[in-house]
């Protein structure tokens, strides 16, 4: 939109008071033809009326410059509010886009929840194995702790077994009510664990395969044979440290044992008893030298023969 006035300044009064009444018209008229089409008037044979509106034009030229500065400015503020008010309209939308999102993931949190009150449903509901000791003490237990590689040998690591008064009793006599026959344990299952029970007499006896437990023999039944496991009990005897031998008088179970990363320590040698170095520079004791043990058993040899052949 083009402008539509043009201001006239009241400090000019004095100067057109000093023209005549023609002259001031002649003024008026050009000033308006000036603002309305930049017509510069030809005043050239009257010097008081070129000079008043040469003022006079300095003056229009002046609002005309502050003018347009103002509408850019203007239009720039315009255009501000108008990119803000888009971005609020923007930021609301997403804000409604992630509370839905948020929704959605409380009904997957949800419907993960039930899944695993489901599974722990069931595993209540699982059967689990017994076995009769040498005592003929009968037991129905439900292991709650799982297979885990990560458990230190100083922690807490003894299975705390569940046991309900409505499916054992420890006298041998019937329970009130009539209680359902466990499952046996598979046949190579309570092998392994009368194996252990036969060679690792100085550790916690095995009274009960709960399902945990079988599940977890059958798991290394599928890389081990029955050799690896005899050799696996066999060194857990004859290990000092995990029978208990250590500064927390911590020793292994059979739980602990069977563990895929435990199992595997055991049978590297890891809980080997140490061996001493006697005055001769021969090593002492039961446990299998390791290669860091051979080679400080070469250089005592060594050392001994430079002796000898020095005193010589």
């Amino acid at each position: 939109m083009e402008k539509q006035t043009f201001i006239l300044f009241t400090e000019n009064k004095s100067l057109v008071d000093k023209l005549s009444d023609e002259q001031a018209g002649k003024l008026i008229k050009a000033v308006f033809q000036y603002e309305c089409d930049d017509t510069f008037p030809d005043f050239s044979d009257d010097l008081a009326l070129s000079l008043v509106f040469d003022v006079m034009k300095r003056q229009l030229d002046y609002s005309r410059e502050k003018y347009e500065i103002i509408k850019e400015k203007r239009k720039e503020a315009a255009n501000r509010r108008w990119q803000n008010t888009k971005n609020s309209s923007n930021t609301a939308k997403d804000t409604n886009e992630c509370k839905s999102i948020q929704t959605d993931a409380n009904a997957c949190k949800c419907i993960q929840k039930d899944a695993n009150e489901c599974k722990s449903m069931q595993t209540d509901a699982n059967t689990c194995y017994t076995v009769t000791d040498t005592d003929t003490v009968t037991d129905t237990v439900t292991d709650t702790v799982t297979d885990t590689d990560t458990v230190s040998p100083y922690g807490d690591n003894n299975i705390r077994e569940k046991l309900s008064d409505d499916n054992f009793s420890l006298s041998g006599d019937s329970p009130d009510t009539e209680t359902p026959q466990p499952k046996k344990a598979p046949q190579k299952v309570r092998e392994i664990v009368d194996m252990y029970n036969t060679i690792c007499t100085s550790l916690p006896k095995v009274k009960h395969i709960s399902g945990a437990r079988a599940k977890a023999v059958n798991a290394r039944l599928k890389v081990y044979d029955t050799d690896a496991f005899r050799t696996l009990f066999e060194k857990a005897q004859s290990s000092d440290f995990l029978r208990g031998s250590n500064k927390n008088n911590w020793a292994a179970d059979f739980d602990w044992l069977i563990r895929d990363t435990n199992f595997a320590k055991v049978l590297d040698g890891k809980y080997d008893n140490i061996r001493e170095v006697n005055g001769q520079g021969q090593y002492t004791g039961t446990g299998k030298p390791s290669l860091w043990e051979n080679q400080m058993q070469m250089l005592a040899e060594y050392r001994n023969k430079a002796l000898k052949e020095g005193s010589g």
